[in-house]
């Protein structure tokens, strides 16, 4: 082989091992988010528009969830679907406020909406109904 074809080959596996490490295609927007930054959190579901203010122990189940979160490109469509939405609200100890719409395959982080990957949405969904009960 020619050294211009091995450079070339060598580019390819580079660039390769570089995206498959990085996935810019999908990140974790709350990887890092531990149940002890929360200082409150509440769970709306419209309908029936009732909003619940959640304890520490479904803080916790939340910020597992949270954690399984995979999102995409950029898709506000979720605001064209018909359905429940599920929209919790974290205030976190610092004073910032996350606004988490979930409508299953979406998920709306403070208004812009993400295409989400796997069933994070729908489980986000769930947790609120469960909550309700």
């Amino acid at each position: 082989m020619s050294k211009k074809i091995m450079f070339f080959l060598a580019g390819i596996l580079l660039l390769t091992i570089i995206l498959l490490t990085i996935q810019p295609w999908y990140q974790k927007p709350f990887k890092d988010i531990e149940a002890a930054d929360i200082e409150s959190a509440t769970v709306q579901l419209i309908p029936p528009d009732v909003t619940l203010t959640l304890d520490e122990e479904v803080v916790n189940t939340l910020v597992e969830l949270l954690h399984t979160v995979e999102i995409g490109r950029e898709d506000d469509t979720y605001f064209e679907l018909v359905g429940q939405s599920v929209i919790y609200t974290i205030t976190m100890t610092d004073g910032t406020i996350l606004n988490i719409n979930a409508v299953n395959p979406y998920i709306g982080i403070n208004g812009v909406g993400y295409l989400c990957r796997g069933d994070a949405s729908d489980a986000l969904g769930r947790l609120g109904n469960r909550i309700r009960q």
